[in-house]
C-alpha cells in the first residue's frame, strides 16, 4: 500500500474555542458520504445541523455521529469485508480490536438511518475514504472515520429534505463547488475535495487506496496519507 509518511501542513490557524480540553480523548465516530453518481460529476448528501446543537451548530455536514456499544452487536458486523476492517484498523489508537473496527461502518449506517431516514441496503459496499480527529477546544472531540457509499445501494425517503429525526435540516445533494459555497467546516470542504478527486481517478471503491488522516498538532492543521 503506497502512502506518504510525511504529514502535510494545511493551516496554522488555531481551532476556535481555545485549547482548554487537550486532555479529552476523542471518541470513536463515523460518518457516511453518500454519493450520487448518476450525473456528470459526483454529488454528496449533506444536511444542516440545527442551530441549538452543541457540536457544529448551523453547519452543513454528512450524516454521522459517535459509535454506540450496540453497534458491535449488529448482525451486519460479521458480513463486512476483511479489507474494509483492516483499513479501519490502520493506525487505530487506544484499545485496538476487530470488534471496534467492525462497529464503525455500522455506526455510519445507523446514524444515516436516524438522521436522514436512509437505509443502506448493502453494508458490504462501504469503503473507508478519510479519517479526521477533532482538534482541542470545541466542547466535544471525535476520532471520525468517513465512509463512502453509492447512493444506488440506498433506499431514500420520498421527502428527503424533511426526513430523519430532525437533527439535520435541509438534507440535499451538493456537488463539489456547491459544498464550497455553503456553511461547512474546513474539514468537510477538505474531505469533499478529497472524495471528488478519488472519484476522478482509479477505482474509488478500492479498499487499498491510501486515505487522508487529518489532525491538529501544536495549533496547526495537518494532512497525512495512510
Amino acid at each position: 500500500m503506497a502512502a506518504s509518511d510525511k504529514a502535510e501542513l494545511i493551516s496554522r490557524r488555531k481551532p476556535s474555542g481555545g485549547m482548554g480540553n487537550t486532555g479529552i480523548r476523542p471518541r470513536d465516530a463515523a460518518t457516511l458520504i453518500l454519493v450520487d453518481l448518476t450525473g456528470r460529476s459526483p454529488r454528496f448528501l449533506l444536511g444542516r445541523r440545527r442551530s441549538d446543537l452543541v457540536f457544529m451548530p448551523g453547519r452543513y455536514v454528512f450524516p454521522g455521529g459517535r459509535s454506540d456499544p450496540e453497534d458491535k452487536l449488529h448482525p451486519a458486523c460479521k458480513s463486512l469485508p476483511k479489507p474494509l476492517v483492516e483499513r479501519v484498523l490502520t493506525r487505530m489508537t487506544g484499545h485496538t480490536s476487530e470488534a471496534r473496527a467492525r462497529a464503525l461502518p455500522i455506526t455510519a449506517i445507523r446514524e444515516t438511518k436516524e438522521e436522514a431516514g436512509i437505509t443502506i441496503t448493502d453494508p458490504t459496499g462501504l469503503v473507508l475514504a478519510a479519517r479526521a480527529i477533532t482538534p482541542p477546544g470545541p466542547p466535544r472531540r471525535y476520532d471520525t472515520r468517513f465512509f463512502i457509499a453509492d447512493a444506488a445501494t440506498a433506499e431514500l425517503p420520498d421527502d428527503l429534505a424533511n426526513a430523519g429525526d430532525g437533527e439535520l435540516e435541509d438534507l440535499s445533494w451538493h456537488d463539489h463547488d456547491s459544498v464550497m459555497a455553503i456553511n461547512t467546516a474546513e474539514i468537510t470542504r477538505q474531505i469533499v475535495h478529497d472524495t471528488a478527486e478519488r472519484f476522478s481517478t482509479g477505482d474509488p471503491f478500492d479498499h487499498l487506496r491510501p486515505i487522508p488522516l487529518y489532525f491538529y498538532r501544536h495549533g496547526a492543521f495537518f494532512r497525512e496519507m495512510i
